[in-house]
């Protein structure tokens, strides 16, 4: 059943959902889910349980390019649509080589790379997916956080603020537990802090 308190799902802020069991965490998501098919948000929803076989710095590269790749599918033009499909078909092959580019990476540093050289790309492409979906904004949500390894957490909350930072797009991060979104060593500051890079929900 779809929440009568639609409020409760679409705070207009990066947010970060801590749950205290897997119930609340999966309840939470189907909500989301069926907010977005009654079309009353937009939203795209990946599980860090999907790149649970891959560990470290590929962990964060497989959600990133499976946000990508959802943004890709949603923003698909039919094949009728011809003059739709000629002025799109540049920035729809530049996508793809970024997504392309994002799949081959092998370290964080190269992950960087490819998003800072296509964050008008990647910024565009929401934008039209926005507009195709007739919303104001499209919502990130990464569920099960927790199968992200415990350090490498903040480096992937890090990345998704970069990844939305100047669109209509916010990020949203469950997790079953408190998540490590921040921290501070010798090599400098990684990850988001709570209030100034988002809100905290707790369930």
């Amino acid at each position: 059943m779809i929440s009568n308190h639609l409020s409760e799902y679409e705070p207009r802020q990066n947010t970060v959902l801590v749950c205290v069991s897997t119930e609340e965490a999966n309840s939470y998501v189907q909500n989301l889910e069926n907010l977005e098919m009654a079309h009353k948000i937009s939203a795209l929803v990946v599980s860090c349980r999907d790149c649970k076989e891959t560990i470290g710095d590929l962990s964060i590269i497989c959600i990133v390019r499976h946000i990508l790749e959802m943004v890709r599918n949603r923003t698909k033009i039919s094949w009728f649509r011809l003059i739709s499909r000629i002025r799109y078909w540049q920035l729809d092959q530049d996508f793809a080589k970024l997504i392309n580019t994002i799949e081959q990476s092998e370290t964080i540093e190269d992950l960087y790379t490819a998003l800072a050289s296509g964050h008008q790309i990647v910024n565009s492409q929401i934008n039209r997916l926005v507009a195709k979906e007739k919303q104001e904004y499209v919502l990130f949500v990464v569920n099960s956080f927790e199968f992200i390894e415990q350090q490498k957490q903040p480096v992937l909350a890090g990345v998704l603020h970069r990844l939305v930072k100047g669109s209509p797009a916010y990020f949203r991060i469950v997790s079953l537990g408190e998540p490590l979104l921040f921290r501070k060593d010798s090599l400098g500051e990684v990850g988001i802090q709570l209030n100034n890079d988002y809100i905290e929900i707790r369930k």
